[in-house]
Parts: structure tokens; sequence; C-alpha cells
């Protein structure tokens, strides 16, 4: 299968130990590149950066590498920054001087451009350093203006990022903009280079970079653990208030008598409740006093008349 084919040419390629004879792999690598060259525009971009990761160079793969750049350079447009690197890699073999080449260094000034609209950075600070080291070889190839946008796209962006770079790409950068043939020829590389060399400004910038991290993170937990709180208490408040709507009544019934029909508690009402009771207890009092007087004079007369 193609996925077969690719892993044996990677393979191949990666080989550690005694190699394989010229005449024996430019023979086999010749005869992958006949099978694979027409399924191109059919396999993915990662498999056609894997054939020309594995093929470089190799004798007789040169029209499958021109023809896997071609159609690599269909995708472009499309292509995510991690991956247009290693396609950058790959086809660096064909020389800056080359169309596909020329594509592909348009599109990385393009992508590299200061000016671009805001967002996150294509790639990071040691990737960039990468990118620099793959087409200071090229640079010969290019025209004077792709030479010019090149080194200051690169140039700027290290620039802004000089505090991210390892130490290893801080070197190689050093390394890189020091050549007066490469990067050297940028007009800023001095600037660029004592930024790069001055420990103090690097050192300050990261325990700047470090607070205002530490400080997000703080206003960050801050205010979750507000909202944290929030939320609890009025979890609270509905918990209670729940349990105060249906609390259970003595018969056992857990629904709350309808507002209107609840008695009122209020202090007028227990007056007047208080009230009206007094005056039934007078009343009640005067009728027996009545009836005691009532019996009492039916009592006399009687006594009268039987007396009589």
């Amino acid at each position: 299968s193609i996925a077969d084919i690719i892993r044996l040419l990677l393979a191949i390629a990666k080989a550690k130990g005694q190699p394989m004879p010229a005449e024996a792999k430019a023979t086999l690598f010749s005869e992958a590149a006949n099978m694979l060259g027409p399924m191109l525009h059919s396999l993915s971009t990662a498999e056609i950066i894997k054939i020309c990761l594995a093929i470089g160079n190799s004798s007789g793969t040169k029209d499958l590498m021109e023809s896997a750049a071609a159609e690599a350079e269909k995708r472009l447009p499309d292509m995510p920054a991690p991956q247009l690197l290693l396609l950058t890699q790959s086809l660096a073999s064909l020389g800056g001087s080359h169309s596909s080449m020329r594509c592909i260094v348009n599109c990385w000034v393009s992508m590299l451009d200061p000016r671009r609209a805001a967002g996150p950075a294509p790639l990071t600070a040691d990737q960039v350093v990468k990118l620099a080291s793959i087409l200071a070889p090229l640079l010969g190839g290019l025209s004077g203006e792709a030479v010019l946008q090149c080194l200051t796209v690169i140039g700027t962006t290290l620039y802004e990022q000089a505090v991210k770079l390892s130490l290893a790409s801080r070197e190689k950068a050093q390394q890189l903009f020091s050549d007066p043939l490469g990067f050297g020829r940028w007009i800023e590389h001095e600037r660029l280079l004592n930024r790069l060399r001055d420990t103090r400004y690097l050192e300050s910038a990261l325990a700047a970079q470090a607070a205002s991290e530490q400080s997000r993170d703080g206003s960050g937990r801050a205010a979750s653990s507000e909202a944290d709180g929030a939320r609890h208490s009025a979890s609270r408040d509905e918990l209670g208030a729940a349990k105060r709507g249906q609390e259970p009544t003595c018969i056992g019934n857990a629904d709350p008598a309808p507002a209107a029909k609840r008695p009122e508690l209020s202090l007028a009402s227990l007056l007047r409740g208080a009230g009206s009771m007094g005056s039934s207890v007078s009343e009640a009092s005067r009728q027996r006093r009545s009836r005691s007087r009532s019996r009492e004079g039916r009592y006399s007369l009687h006594s009268l008349m039987h007396g009589r």
C-alpha cells in the first residue's frame, strides 16, 4: 500500500549504521517515485511532507520532489504554520531559486508580517529560529525584495519574542544574525543581537511576565471564589425558602395554606379577637346575673305567697 511505501522510504532515510549501497538505494527510490507520482493529488498533505522528507535529494527522485512541491503549493493557503515549517524543511533541497520555494517564502512573509491582524502567533519563538536556520542557505537564490522582506519579518519577530527563546535557540539566533552573508544583512541585526545578549533585560522581562501571569491567575481564582460563594449563598437561600414553604402541618398536610385562607396574625387582629371575646364573656355574665335575680325574685315571691 501507499502507507507501507512511505514508511519504507522513511526507514531507509533514517537508517543508522552501514548505509544502503547507493546504486540499490537509487533503484528503490526511482521505483517508488514511479508508483507515487501519479497518486500525489490523492494523498494528504502530511503524506506528501513525509515523502519529501524521505527522498530529499536522493538520486532518481528529482521529478517526484518537484511534483510533490507543485502539489503542496496548491495547498499553501490552508496549511497551518507548523505543517508549513515541515514542508519548508522537506523542500529546502530544491533551492531558493525554485518557484515552489519562492511561493513558500512569500507565504511565510505574509504569515509573519507584524502588521497582520491581531491574534495568536503562528509560530513559537523557537520555531521562528528553526525557520531562519532552514531559510538561511536559500537566501542567495531569492530575489532582492524577497530577501529584504524575509530578513525583516523574521528579525522583527525574534526581537519581539526574544524573552521567549530557549537558551539553545538564543545562541542559534545570535549565530544566524552575526553572519554577514545571511541574516546579518538585516539593517537592525545589531539591535537584535544586543537584546539577545542583554541578560539583565531578559531576566527582568521574564520576572515581569511571571508576575503578570501570577496576577492573572490570582484574579481568576478570586473571581471564581466570589462566583462560587454567590452560587452557594443563593442555593442556601433557595433551600431555606423551599423548606419554609413546604413545612408539614400537625395533620401531615405538606401543602401550605393559600394566602387568602391563612389567619391574620397581626396585633390588631389579636386585639379585636380579645375585645370580642371580652364582650361575649360580659354578655354571658349579665345574662347569668339576670337569671339569678329572676330566680331570686321568684323564690321571694313564692315564699311570700307560701307565707300567705
